[in-house]
């Protein structure tokens, strides 16, 4: 909100719906000894965009991105993060310089929709059950 009342959005907003990928969302604390979970999606890339390709010519229907959210929130969703699910993030853009010279680029959440439940047959492990790794 602005100081007359009206609405103003962000100028780093970043939207993103897509599927997870790869590992489960994993947790880690960090160097400052927060909690940090991280994980990928695959989002469907629209008509509009220009085509992409992977390394042998092949299309690529997706983009991939890396999520990141901070704090301890976080662990009770953490065991419905898994590979195929369906999520909504709302969030911003942050980039981070390695030390190795490389540049990390990744959405920050704020908000984490879950958007579907998955197979009944494998529900997801109880919450106490999280585990959390040291960076």
């Amino acid at each position: 909100m602005t100081d007359d009342g009206g609405v103003r959005f962000p100028s780093n907003l970043d939207v993103k719906a897509g599927r997870i990928v790869g590992d489960d969302a994993r947790a880690f604390r960090t160097r400052s000894g927060g909690i940090r979970i991280a994980f990928r999606i695959a989002v469907p890339r629209s008509a509009g965009q220009p085509p992409k390709r992977d390394r042998s010519g092949k299309p690529l229907p997706y983009d991939f991105f890396t999520v990141v959210a901070y704090g301890e929130r976080w662990l009770s969703l953490l065991p419905r993060l898994r590979r195929g699910m369906k999520v909504l993030v709302v969030g911003w853009t942050q980039s981070r310089d390695l030390e190795d010279g490389r540049v990390v680029v990744e959405t920050v959440a704020e908000r984490i929709a879950v958007l579907d439940t998955g197979s009944l047959d494998h529900p997801p492990p109880p919450a106490e059950a999280v585990r959390i790794e040291e960076e």
